[in-house]
C-alpha cells in the first residue's frame, strides 16, 4: 500500500533578524542564527520574514528595500528563501501626516512609484517569488495600522485595494510570482484595536485583492481579572481561581482555552463585544473565502518578559493541533514562519543559552520533519465481509496508554474501538483492511480519535496518525491524517459505478 513520504507538516519559515551585506559581523550573526534554527528544526526554512522600515518617510522605503534585497541576495542562506515582506500603508515619521491623509494618498496613487520600485528592488536582485504582507497586523496601538475610526478604516481598504493592484501589475511586468497577504493579528478584548470585527465592519478588501490570508499568533497570555480582584484568574481546568499569572499559565488547559478564546472570562467565551479575533475565527474566514492560509509570525515566548512561561512547550503543540485539524477540513496552508529572535520579545529558542529545551523540542516535533514510514507491524488486521474494502494504516504517539479510535463510513460506525500500537516516531504502522458493502460513488470515511491526552510537552502527548487510506482501488486526495487532538477527521473516497 503506497504512502507518500512525509517531510514537514507545513512549509516552514522563520524570522531571525536581517542579513547585512555591508557588515560582516552582522551577516555572520544572521547566518549563525540560521544555522542554529536549522540544527534545532532539522530542516531548512523556505520563507524569511522581512520588514520595510515604515518609521522613515515613504520616499525612503525604496532605499531600504534596495538594501534588504541586495543583502538577501548576497547572503548564502537568505538568498535561498522566499522573502515575506511587511509593507505598511502608512509611515510613523512625524512629517508623514495623520492616518486618514496617508491612506488617501496611497489610495489615490500618490505613492505608486515607490510601490513599483519596491517590487523592482527584489526583482533586480534575482528574487522571482515574493510575498507582501500589505498593511500587516492592523491592530498595533503604537503604529495605528488601520486606524480607529470608520473613515480611516474605509480609506485603508481603498489604499489596500489600490496598492494590491499596483503590486500585481508590477510583478507581472517583471515576470515574477508575487502574492499579496491580508494579515490581521489575533487579539483579545483588552488589546482590541483595528481588529477584523472590523472583518464585518469592512476591513477585508475583497477576494480580488488578496492571495493569502495570514494571521499572526503568539503564546503571550495576558490573563484579565474576572472579578474585582486584579490578582485572581479563572482556572478553566479546575474551575477555581488562580492567584498568580504563573499559576494560570502553567496549566496546559488554560493555555488551550486562552489561545482558542482570547476574550473569554468566567462569564462568556467572548466578552469583547465582538472585537476579539482568534486563530479559529480567522481559519474559518479563510475557508469561507477559499484562500490559502499562512502564519507569517508565531512564537512561544513573551513580548513583555516575565508574564508568561519562559520554556513554553504547549503552544507549538496546540498550534499544530489547530492547523492539522483545519487542513483536514480543507484548509490550504501556505507556510508557518516561527519567530526565533529576541527582537520584539523573548522568542528566541534555538540556542542552548536561551534555556528553552522543551519549547525547542516541541517546535521540532510538530513543525520539523515527520518520520517516514519504513515498515508495517504484521499481520494486517482484517475485519468484516463484503465486496468493498477500505484499507488504511495507523500509528501513534503513546503516552499513558495507546490511542483508540473508531472508523465510520457515511456516518455509520464500521469498526472500533480500535487500538493503535505502532510507534509513529519509529516509522512503524499497523495495516487494516475493513470489508463491507458500501457500493460505488463517493463515501465519507471518518476516523474518530477517542482518547486524546497530553501533559503539555512534546514527550507527554498521545496522538493518532492515519495514512494510506484506500477504498477498493482508489485513494483520496488526502492520504495522511494527523489527529493531534481528540475528535473526528474525514476524507472522501469514491469508487466509480461500473
Amino acid at each position: 500500500m503506497p504512502v507518500p513520504l512525509l517531510s514537514t507538516l507545513f512549509a516552514l519559515g522563520v524570522y531571525i533578524g536581517n542579513p547585512n551585506e555591508f557588515d560582516a559581523n552582522a551577516e555572520q550573526a544572521f547566518e549563525n542564527s540560521y544555522n542554529s534554527f536549522v540544527t534545532t528544526m532539522s530542516v531548512k526554512p523556505a520563507y524569511l520574514t522581512s520588514y520595510i522600515n515604515n518609521g522613515t518617510p515613504v520616499g525612503q522605503w525604496v532605499g531600504d528595500s534596495n538594501f534588504q534585497a541586495q543583502s538577501n541576495a548576497k547572503s548564502p542562506v537568505a538568498s535561498t528563501m522566499i522573502p515575506v515582506i511587511s509593507l505598511q500603508l502608512q509611515s510613523t515619521d512625524g512629517s508623514a501626516g495623520d492616518l486618514l491623509t496617508q491612506f488617501t494618498q496611497f489610495a489615490a496613487g500618490d505613492n505608486d512609484a515607490v510601490v513599483r520600485q519596491i517590487v523592482d528592488a527584489w526583482a533586480d536582485n534575482g528574487f522571482t517569488n515574493v510575498v507582501f504582507r500589505l498593511g500587516a497586523e492592523m491592530n498595533i496601538y503604537s503604529l495605528g495600522y488601520a486606524g480607529d475610526d470608520t473613515a480611516s478604516q474605509a480609506e485603508w481598504v481603498l489604499a489596500f485595494q489600490h496598492v494590491s493592484r499596483v503590486l500585481h501589475n508590477e510583478a507581472k511586468a517583471r515576470n515574477i510570482t508575487m502574492r499579496v497577504m491580508w494579515n490581521p493579528d489575533t487579539t483579545n478584548y483588552s488589546n482590541a484595536h483595528a481588529t477584523p470585527n472590523n472583518i464585518s465592519a469592512g476591513l477585508y478588501p475583497g477576494d480580488s485583492y488578496v492571495d493569502i490570508i495570514g494571521v499572526d499568533i503568539y503564546a503571550d497570555m495576558y490573563p484579565y481579572n474576572d472579578t474585582f480582584n486584579p490578582d485572581t484568574y479563572h482556572d478553566w481546568d479546575t474551575g477555581g481561581e488562580d492567584t498568580s499569572v504563573a499559576q494560570f499559565v502553567a496549566d496546559y488547559v488554560n493555555g488551550q482555552h486562552y489561545w482558542s478564546y482570547p476574550a473569554a472570562n468566567i462569564n462568556c467565551l467572548d466578552c469583547s463585544g465582538g472585537h476579539a479575533q482568534s486563530l479559529d475565527s480567522l481559519i474559518a474566514f479563510s475557508l469561507q473565502h477559499n484562500k490559502p492560509f499562512a502564519i507569517p509570525e508565531t512564537g512561544a515566548g513573551s513580548s513583555w518578559g516575565g508574564h508568561d512561561m519562559n520554556d513554553q512547550s504547549a503552544f507549538p503543540m496546540w498550534l499544530a493541533q489547530e492547523l492539522t485539524t483545519a487542513r483536514a477540513a480543507g484548509l490550504q496552508i501556505a507556510f508557518v514562519a516561527i519567530w526565533d529572535s529576541y527582537g520584539g520579545g523573548n522568542y528566541e529558542f534555538t540556542y542552548p543559552g536561551d534555556g528553552k529545551p522543551n519549547e525547542a523540542a516541541s517546535w521540532a516535533k510538530y513543525f520539523g520533519p515527520q518520520p517516514a514510514f519504513t515498515s508495517y507491524v504484521a499481520p494486517t488486521i482484517k475485519m468484516g465481509t463484503g465486496a468493498d474494502v477500505l484499507r488504511f494504516a495507523a500509528a501513534e504517539d503513546a503516552w499513558q496508554g495507546d490511542a483508540q479510535f473508531t472508523v465510520l463510513v457515511d456516518g455509520q460506525q464500521v469498526a472500533g474501538p480500535l487500538t493503535a500500537t505502532a510507534p509513529f516516531a519509529a516509522g512503524k504502522r499497523q495495516a487494516y483492511a475493513l470489508s463491507g458493502n458500501w457500493g460505488p460513488g463517493a463515501h465519507t470515511v471518518t476516523f474518530n480519535y477517542l482518547n486524546d491526552a497530553n501533559g503539555g510537552t512534546a514527550a507527554t502527548d498521545r496522538n493518532l496518525y492515519v495514512t494510506g487510506i484506500q477504498y477498493d482501488s482508489l485513494a483520496p486526495s488526502k492520504h495522511n491524517l494527523y489527529l493531534l487532538a481528540g475528535g473526528p477527521q474525514s476524507v472522501t473516497v469514491a469508487q466509480p459505478a461500473p
